[in-house]
Order: structure tokens, then sequence, then C-alpha cells
């Protein structure tokens, strides 16, 4: 899976190109102040491919939840076979700290729950994109356990004052099947 740099419209045989740069890193203790900068090593692997592009399925949910004096709304799920998320929105509660939603794997209701948490990337007004285990179909749950405030000015040395405000926030929806 990968981010292009700009909108690529759905079609067939579209051509791409992966370069991978080879890299010597110096591997330093933490209590190191700076590693050197990396130095290219050789010459990098290229890849050349010709693949179709298909449309991201999106299932358009607009649904709200409110737990403890906040809303957080699912917007939408876009469906993709590579990679499904949820794109998930709310007010922050203050200025102060940079807010994020935090979801556990086994707070999706799909076909194979399992420990740990979901990627989450914020995505601009206001909304956050958390990564899905895979496409969702039929009936479908995403539930939000809480959203986690991190102070935004403090040295990286500095107290970590981070806020919790504990939910649950569950959305319940259908969504097509595809083939």
């Amino acid at each position: 899976v990968f981010v292009a740099s700009e909108r690529i419209e759905p079609g067939e045989n579209h051509r791409f190109r992966l370069e991978i740069p080879i890299e010597a890193r110096a591997i330093t203790s933490r209590e190191e102040d700076k590693a050197p900068p990396p130095e290219p090593v050789g010459e990098p692997f290229v890849f050349e491919f010709e693949i179709p592009v298909r449309p991201v399925p999106t299932i358009e949910v607009d649904e709200k939840a409110r737990a403890n004096g906040l809303t957080l709304t699912l917007k939408r799920i876009e469906n993709s076979p590579g990679r499904p998320q949820a794109i998930i929105c709310f007010e922050p509660p203050d200025d102060e700290h940079a807010w994020s939603p935090v979801v556990k794997k086994s707070g999706l209701t799909l076909s194979e729950p399992a420990d740990g948490y979901l990627e989450v990337g914020r995505v601009g007004d206001g909304c956050w994109a958390v990564a899905l285990l895979e496409r969702v179909e039929g009936h479908a749950s995403v539930t939000v356990t809480e959203i986690e405030g991190h102070p935004r000015n403090v040295p990286a040395d500095g107290p970590k004052d981070v806020k919790t405000i504990r939910g649950p926030w569950r959305f319940d929806f259908e969504a097509p099947g595809y083939e």
C-alpha cells in the first residue's frame, strides 16, 4: 500500500516506478546525542510495473455517538481491498493538546479481532483515518475506546501531561457486499 503524490484516476494499465535506496546507518545508543546521517550504498533497487487502478468503494455512514460530553462522528468507511479505513471526526476538547482517537483491534466487530491498537493518522479538518483489519461487509461496527491528547508545546525531556477521555463511542452500520 502506498500513497500517491497526486490523485490517480481509476483505469487500466497505469505505469508505476518503485525505487528503494540502500543506505548505511550508524547504530548508536539513546544516550549519544546524534548519529551521522545515513549514506547511500550502491545503486537503488528499481521496479517498474503496470497495473490497473480501481476506485475505492466508499460507505457513507455519517453516524454520531456521544460519551463523556464528547461527540464523535464516523463519517465514512473507505473500503479499499488493500487498506480499508474508517474516517472518524470530532471537535478537539482544547487547543493545548494534539487529540486523536484510540481504537483497539478488539473494538472492531470483524471476523478476526486481535489484540493491540490500530494505526491512526490525521486527515485534516478534525478527522482521523483509522486503519481497519479488513474490508467490512454486512453488519459491522467500529468502537473508539478513548481519545488521547498529547501536549503540543513540551520539551522532549519535559513532563508528558497526556489527557484521556474515555468512551466508548460505538458505531453500527450496514456495509454492502463486494465481489
